[in-house]
């Protein structure tokens, strides 16, 4: 799915109940909204979030495949490339291999 360049926390956690779990629209909207209200009302409304591109166990998956392509001889250059990440992101991973 590709995601529009202008998108909201409501509109995440909406498509994630519709498209991810297989809640009714209506119904996924309705839930997005509820949460979202509920946010508010603990205070955590007009807040930066991050979002992750990576779940950490697709993260550590990744990692476990860094370190293995590390061990194989590759350079750190073509791990950044292959995966998708900074040169110091690889180092960062790799720094305590033997």
């Amino acid at each position: 799915m590709n995601a529009p360049d202008y998108i909201t926390l409501e509109d995440v956690i909406r498509m994630s109940l519709a498209d991810g779990l297989g809640i009714q629209a209506g119904a996924a909207s309705a839930l997005a909204e509820s949460i979202l209200k509920n946010a508010a009302a603990m205070g955590l409304g007009g807040t930066s979030y991050y979002l992750s591109a990576v779940h950490a166990s697709q993260r550590a998956d990744r990692n476990a495949a860094i370190i293995a392509e590390y061990r194989a001889g590759k350079s750190v250059t073509w791990i950044s490339r292959e995966y998708g990440v900074s040169r110091c992101t690889v180092w960062r991973i790799v720094r305590n291999v033997a």
